[in-house]
């Protein structure tokens, strides 16, 4: 059927799809989506979106019952986009080299800033020890990993995620 000239704009737009599916694949794949005699569009939906990698960290960002502007941060930190500084000398700004909050000259990347620095280290350790966590300090990821395999629907864990995400936030900023 040709696109009734009398139609609404969504009706026109679901026609106008019909026919970009009909140049892209043959009539026969079409024919799949139809069930009873009628077209099923959201068994066509389904298969056309896209299909994103899952990303196992996803629990800590959502899950968390953190302030926003601190998850955000953490999410940029996860995806590792925050703005350090061999990011930033990667993009052609001239930083200095030495770390604030620690004073020493080693470059401030996302493994020095929250595990390398004394400064955050410092702040960590102690929020564990408040706990009473007996968990050692490590990378970014083995970090990372941790707190996914916390269970956050319980307090203890909740916390964990918060403090981390508070001192990620914080020492950032």
């Amino acid at each position: 059927m040709d696109t009734p000239k009398q139609a609404c704009w969504i009706v026109k737009k679901i026609f106008d799809t019909r026919q970009w599916f009909l140049k892209k694949h043959s009539r026969n794949k079409l024919e799949q989506y139809h069930r009873n005699g009628k077209f099923n569009i959201k068994k066509l939906y389904i298969v056309m979106r896209p299909q994103f990698q899952k990303i196992w960290w996803k629990k800590i960002t959502t899950g968390s019952k953190a302030i926003p502007k601190y998850r955000f941060i953490l999410w940029l930190a996860l995806y590792r986009r925050v703005a350090t500084v061999d990011r930033l000398r990667r993009w052609g700004s001239i930083v200095d080299n030495e770390c604030v909050l620690c004073d020493t000259n080693e470059e401030k990347s996302m493994e020095h800033l929250w595990f390398g620095c004394s400064y955050a280290k410092t702040i960590w350790s102690k929020l564990l020890h408040w706990l009473n966590e007996t968990h050692q300090i490590g990378n970014w990821d083995e970090k990372i990993r941790w707190l996914k395999s916390i269970n956050t629907s319980k307090a203890r864990g909740e916390v964990l995620v918060f403090l981390f995400t508070a001192m990620v936030y914080h020492v950032w900023t």
